[in-house]
């Protein structure tokens, strides 16, 4: 299974439904499941801001962890969401020309963290994580109004 890693506290914003756009400096082929790993780096001074800390609410930021998992439906130029996004979503990435939006969907948070090391890129998940998953409860997904709201979806 592929994941990627993120720096906290954007893994948890993931997770929480606050990002349904991962961005990048660069695109990717992968397409489907996609585990959600948190890197072991915190980005405190993001974290401190007041916008930020109102929409994390009292959410732990676990590290070094899986956190999740969503599924990974398009990868395409920032430029194609600008008109499509809310506040909360260009507060949560980083949407300036020539960086790559890449669209989650059916996002799943763990209820316990699975302690696991990172890497860069898109990354294979060790195989025994397979069958961990597969019994590991999620929390229910719930449809914030930031997830609704954030529906943009290219058609080919």
């Amino acid at each position: 299974m592929k994941a990627i890693t993120l720096i906290q506290p954007w893994a948890t914003l993931i997770v929480i439904g606050h990002k349904r756009y991962e961005t990048r400096s660069w695109r990717t082929r992968h397409r489907g499941q996609l585990l959600i790993h948190a890197g072991l780096k915190v980005d405190s001074a993001y974290l401190a801001r007041p916008e930020v800390a109102a929409l994390l609410g009292d959410r732990p930021v676990p590290t070094g962890c899986l956190v999740g998992v969503c599924n990974l439906l398009d990868c395409f130029p920032t430029e194609d969401v600008h008109g499509t996004i809310g506040d909360v979503e260009r507060l949560v990435g980083d949407f300036v020309n020539g960086r790559y939006a890449w669209q989650l969907s059916d996002v799943r948070e763990f209820r316990e963290p699975i302690p696991c090391r990172g890497a860069l890129g898109v990354w294979n998940a060790p195989p025994n994580m397979g069958t961990t998953l597969a019994d590991l409860p999620y929390f229910p997904v719930v449809e914030t109004a930031t997830q609704s709201a954030n529906g943009h979806r290219r058609s080919n």
